[in-house]
């Protein structure tokens, strides 16, 4: 029994590669995404709250490694750090938050392990979909109410989101659904009204996210020159 998959877990899922194992999409927006997707789980969960566009943390532990790193971070500030702040800060761990979420998508059985040899002597992994009736059924929910535009839960609005800024729409939705896709997020952007707190924490995420994007795009270029 899969049960529900998690936010996180979605987002790597849609990210891999169904046949062939690999991250797709292997830009800043990714990662910056990835973070996010476990901040928002956080916070869900009652162990991280928003007050304005800073985090509070409500529990120092946790047995979820990926909750622990945000959490490590947390304390190393001596005030409330800013959301975009935690997000660049997880950079460092991203690698790390990735191998355990699809860990836990292998425990599920959707994903399998292969190990695989280059050139004779670089080894590395790769991790196929062996359960694809998890991501179909996701994709074909989402696809069945953009078409219908109704309005998503803050959930899969965060996730539609981020799919989009890494440049995954064709590869999750299919180039014939992308303008589709795309005028749906434009519409709802301009039409959605907030509905209570949780929306708020989606927008102020959403900006963070973008905001650590661009700053880390920057940095990247200043780094290499």
């Amino acid at each position: 029994m899969i049960g529900k998959l998690s936010l996180k877990e979605r987002y790597v899922l849609f990210a891999l590669d169904d046949e062939f194992g690999y991250i797709i999409t292997n830009n800043t927006a990714y990662w910056v995404g990835l973070a996010g997707t476990v901040l928002y789980e956080m916070i869900q969960e009652g162990l991280l709250s928003m007050e304005k566009d800073s985090l509070l943390a409500h529990d120092h532990d946790s047995e979820v490694a990926c909750y622990k790193k945000v959490l490590s971070v947390i304390e190393k500030s001596k005030n409330p750090p800013k959301v975009e702040t935690v997000l660049l800060d997880l950079w460092n761990y991203n690698q790390e938050i990735q191998q355990e979420i699809i860990e836990m998508l292998i425990l599920k059985g959707v994903l399998k392990e292969v190990k695989k040899t280059r050139f004779w002597f670089i080894k590395f992994k790769r991790y196929p979909t062996i359960n694809h009736i998890p991501e179909k059924g996701l994709r074909k929910y989402l696809l069945l109410l953009i078409k219908k535009n109704r309005i998503l839960s803050n959930e899969n609005y965060l996730l539609l989101r981020m799919v989009d800024q890494c440049d995954l729409i064709i590869e999750v939705f299919g180039k014939e659904n992308e303008s589709t896709i795309l005028q749906y997020i434009k519409n709802i952007q301009q039409t959605i009204e907030p509905s209570g707190e949780l929306f708020e924490t989606i927008k102020i995420l959403e900006t963070a996210m973008l905001s650590a994007i661009d700053n880390k795009n920057l940095q990247l270029i200043l780094e290499d020159g």
